[in-house]
C-alpha cells in the first residue's frame, strides 16, 4: 500500500470528478500492464486516519466490504 496526497479534484458534472493523485511514494507504483488493477482508499469523514476495509462474509459469494 502507498499513500497519495489528492494534488487536484476537479468536478467534471455532479457526479464525475477527475482526481490528480502526487506524492514521494508515486515512485512506488510500477506500472505492470495494460491491465493493471489499482484499488483507491479514501479516509471517511470524522476518521483520523486511513483504515484497510475488511471483507466481510462469504469471499466467494459476496464483496461486500465493512
Amino acid at each position: 500500500m502507498i499513500t497519495l496526497e489528492v494534488r487536484r479534484n476537479t468536478s467534471l458534472t455532479p457526479a464525475f470528478s477527475t482526481i490528480t493523485l502526487g506524492g514521494p511514494e508515486l515512485e512506488r507504483l510500477k506500472p505492470m500492464g495494460f491491465d493493471q488493477l489499482v484499488r483507491l482508499f479514501f479516509p471517511r469523514e470524522g476518521q483520523d486516519g486511513l483504515r484497510m476495509p475488511k471483507l466481510s462474509g462469504d469471499r466467494r459469494a459476496s464483496s461486500t466490504w465493512a
